[in-house]
């Protein structure tokens, strides 16, 4: 079949490095060396397109000249393009490490670009550079083909923001024709479709994987967040450590995305921008993710009721309200909806395109604060609640009735059902100090969560806090004078730290995240580890069984 492809458009975006680094570093290298290594940065459910690359490479004989969008920018750049190397089936490595850019080297890919010759599009030229292509439809790039883009194709390209929002890394182009027409086409995005707190339908997904990751702890003083905010030959950031570690895991799709509180070390709106701009983004991004496949609480951290809300002793300064305003910015932007009362969500997933998933996120970080609240010992003035758990019989009411939860039998037709919040509901690690106005790992109304949980019939509670990965069982009636054939089971987990400073990690110390693949009979859960330089490793597996048999076919 004849390719009608003449050249391509590859899109990148600098998030491992500063700004325009990323065509520097490869520039510096082709200048250097005649020609540099650009590995593509692939999407889910995108593969090299073979027989179009071969194609056109072919008609260009000498060098193709193609174009580089960066879309954080939105700057356009030409390159010439020599060669590809790929492999259908793996990743592959550089063909020539000393011609790779050192920050990635290392790194594998299912496709390298040689080029050579990187210009900038001056912006006052970058329309009419872009408009005098046309976009050309190649099936073979996408793995459930034919492409989701053909609203597009025999069309020109209209600007740098029509091919920004469409969810891919390669276009492929010809020159535009007589007849060919220049329109823009604007997707629908979350902007334009009404979101909900508690989606009302299950999102269908073809993954059967959750990503986990707890105590991000995003900060700007330089001091509290392990990883660095761009990535270096020695250093990894942490979404490039973890992008490694999820391939390494073999995980190329992901069903969605749990977070489980203290997103920032002190609650500044600068850190919220950053784990927007250095994770949310790009996990969204990297794994096609839509906002309705993000699951988020808040943590203690993230909620300011001092001018320091990293120091519990701190005196409060600020009442529930306000000490939220940062956290309901950063929800807001990244759900396209303001938060509701109780900063609480819900989501409901059909994962692996057959097993139900309802997922409540509770915010444990509830409990009202008042500046006049202080309690005096030995000569010292505390704050009685700063950084304590609590969820209330209300926000679990509302929840409740949110999900249309009851109380009715395990059947293979009942969603799975998953709780999310920030502090612990037992006790994580072995002994808490007793100190004048300290705070407590436990929300202050566990008993209450615990028999909801029993009540709900829940299977499965997710939390962070204490940065120590935890599991355990628990068996229990909703209350002491129920029969006994009343009993629920339901199982804990508690994550390490993501991406806290190694002095504030607990007694595993070691940065993790974890993976929940749901299987026939039960979820296999895996812990691993994360860090800045060092290749990620399987520190906890085991399965979550299903109460009654498999729960997908």
């Amino acid at each position: 079949m004849p390719v009608e492809a003449t050249s391509f458009i590859l899109r990148f975006r600098d998030l491992v490095t500063g700004t325009h680094e990323t065509i520097e570093r490869h520039n510096q290298i082709a200048r250097d060396c005649g020609y540099v290594w650009w590995g593509w940065w692939s999407k889910s459910g995108e593969r090299p397109a073979a027989h179009t690359f071969a194609a056109v490479l072919t008609a260009a004989s000498d060098a193709l000249p193609i174009l580089l969008l960066d879309s954080g920018t939105a700057t356009l750049y030409r390159a010439t393009c020599k060669a590809v190397r790929y492999d259908l089936a793996k990743r592959i490595e550089s063909p020539e490490k000393d011609k790779t850019p050192a920050y990635y080297r290392d790194e594998k890919y299912f496709a390298w670009f040689q080029l050579r010759d990187f210009e900038k599009v001056e912006t006052s030229q970058t329309g009419t550079a872009l408009n005098a292509l046309t976009y050309v439809q190649v099936d073979e790039f996408f793995e459930d083909s034919p492409s989701p883009f053909a609203p597009f194709y025999g069309k020109r390209i209209y600007g740098a923001s029509e091919l920004i929002q469409q969810n891919r890394t390669i276009w492929f182009t010809r020159p535009t024709r007589v007849g060919d027409p220049l329109h823009e086409i604007e997707l629908l995005n979350a902007e334009h479709v009404r979101p909900h707190h508690f989606t009302r339908f299950h999102f269908t997904t073809s993954s059967r994987t959750l990503l986990w990751v707890s105590d991000l702890h995003f900060a700007t003083d330089g001091q509290h967040h392990a990883f660095p905010d761009n990535a270096s030959e020695q250093d990894k950031s942490l979404w490039l450590a973890l992008e490694t570690a999820l391939r390494d895991a073999g995980v190329d799709r992901l069903a969605g995305v749990i977070a489980s509180g203290d997103i920032t070390w002190r609650s500044d709106p600068a850190e919220f921008a950053l784990a927007r701009t250095a994770f949310f983004d790009r996990v969204i991004s990297t794994y096609k993710l839509d906002p309705r496949q993000i699951a988020v609480v808040p943590g203690n951290h993230d909620m300011a009721f001092s001018e320091t809300p990293a120091e519990k002793g701190a005196a409060i300064t600020r009442t529930s309200p306000e000490s939220a305003a940062s956290y309901a910015a950063f929800y807001e932007g990244l759900f396209r909806i303001a938060p509701n009362e109780f900063f609480s969500a819900g989501r409901r997933l059909l994962i692996g395109g057959a097993l139900p998933v309802d997922i409540a996120c509770l915010n444990s970080s509830l409990l009202q604060q008042h500046p006049d609240f202080r309690r005096e010992e030995s000569g010292v003035s505390s704050p009685v609640f700063q950084g304590q758990g609590f969820i209330g019989a209300r926000q679990l009411e509302d929840a409740t009735q949110q999900l249309k939860w009851g109380n009715e039998p395990y059947s293979l037709l009942r969603p799975l059902r998953v709780v999310v919040l920030h502090h612990h509901v037992v006790p994580v690690t072995e002994a808490e100090k007793a100190i004048a106005g300290g705070n407590y790992s436990m929300v202050l109304d566990a008993e209450r969560l615990a028999r909801w949980l029993v009540r709900h019939r829940v299977d499965l509670v997710l939390h962070g806090h204490q940065h120590q990965p935890f599991s355990v069982s628990i068996s229990r009636t909703e209350l002491l004078e129920h029969d006994h054939e009343d009993t629920h089971t339901f199982r804990v987990l508690g994550m390490g730290s993501t991406g806290v400073c190694a002095s504030h990690l607990g007694a595993v110390m070691k940065n993790t995240f974890g993976l929940l693949e749901f299987a026939e009979q039960g979820i296999n859960v895996k812990f691993f580890s994360l860090h800045r330089s060092d290749r990620a490793t399987l520190l906890y597996k085991f399965i979550v069984p299903y109460r009654q048999g498999p729960r997908a076919s």
